[in-house]
């Protein structure tokens, strides 16, 4: 069965929740059960029924780029999650991939993120492979989206 990444909606709300509790993403967990939500876009992919994997960003940062390579607005990664069991089957490369292409489409050119710092060498391995890389002296990582677009085929 294929993964459908898809904006999230109601349907995928109680499959969510069980990403979050599963993956130990407790602060989300409970945003999601209070409605509250921080970004405007948000993505799932979806195998079934099943909520693999999550991503939440926004088209409209304009935090400071020490490098000065990614100039505002831009768009940003806040969240990207995949579960352990679905990992290294390119769910976060097609979260990723919607998100830029969606971007693109609204205008944007480049998109940035910090990484989580549980894992970090995977972590920055899996977003290098695409496309993304550090910035200056900062943590802070960043692509043109036709980069990340093009590392995604």
């Amino acid at each position: 069965m294929t993964v459908e990444i898809a904006e999230f909606s109601d349907a995928h709300r109680d499959g969510l929740y069980a990403l979050f509790t599963a993956e130990e993403y407790r602060d989300q967990a409970e945003r999601l059960k209070l409605d509250q939500q921080l970004y405007e876009k948000r993505y799932v992919a979806v195998r079934g029924e099943e909520v693999l994997g999550f991503m939440e960003g926004t088209f409209l940062d304009f935090s400071e780029d020490e490098s000065g390579s990614y100039p505002a607005p831009r768009a940003r990664v806040l969240t990207l999650l995949v579960s352990s069991a679905a990992r290294r089957e390119r769910i976060g490369s097609d979260l990723l991939s919607r998100f830029a292409a969606d971007a693109r489409d609204a205008g944007l050119d480049a998109v940035v993120l910090y990484p989580d710092p549980h894992d970090p060498a995977g972590r920055l391995a899996f977003f290098k492979s695409c496309g993304l890389e550090k910035l200056s002296a900062g943590e802070m990582l960043g692509a043109r989206l036709q980069t990340v677009l093009a590392n995604a085929q």
